[in-house]
């Protein structure tokens, strides 16, 4: 399976940046389930990028705490359908 690669160009607002791309975000969790989303969503053909999740000062974050999950993060997993005409996918 391949390495999964942060979305490193976006600055500090990069869910903003993304929705404003047209990518809708999926799902918030961490290993070894990040890999397997991306991977499947890959698949079926959509764009995906992964950010870290930030919570949002005003609401509870309490689910996305690190607490016995070492070095572990919480990402983000955002999709978009590619342009029609450049279709990814299984070969």
């Amino acid at each position: 399976m391949a390495t999964l690669q942060f979305h490193k160009t976006l600055g500090t607002n990069a869910a903003t940046e993304l929705l404003d791309r047209g990518y809708t975000r999926r799902t918030t969790t961490m290993e070894p389930r990040l890999s397997e989303i991306v991977a499947e969503y890959r698949r079926i053909g959509f764009e995906v990028e992964v950010i870290e999740h930030q919570v949002e000062p005003e609401r509870c974050g309490i689910c996305f705490e690190p607490e016995g999950q070492g070095d572990a993060k919480y990402c983000d997993v955002y999709v978009r359908r590619p342009p029609s005409g450049n279709r990814g996918g299984a070969s």
